[in-house]
């Protein structure tokens, strides 16, 4: 579209550019093996710091604030990992 300013694009990878077998079958489970191991080696890393309000929002739990705040950092990891895992 001529004229039109775009920040980004979203695709729907789920019959589009993989079969729904391949991500329910390859990618769910590899991010279920790996979500935490993960969110160990880079939780101080700003790009997944700047996930957590999105993530918040998706899970309807209000804020960061008031979904993580009360908890320690490994129960935060804890919290999003199954966060993110009930989202598949």
């Amino acid at each position: 579209m001529p004229g039109v300013k775009a920040r980004g694009i979203l695709l729907d990878i789920e019959g589009t550019t993989s079969s729904i077998s391949f991500v329910y079958d390859v990618m769910f489970p590899y991010v279920r093996q790996n979500i935490e191991s993960f969110l160990e080696s880079s939780w101080d890393e700003s790009a997944v710091q700047q996930c957590l309000p999105l993530l918040a929002t998706d899970l309807e739990k209000g804020s960061v604030e008031q979904w993580l705040g009360d908890l320690s950092v490994e129960d935060q990891k804890s919290a999003v990992a199954g966060g993110v895992i009930s989202l598949m």
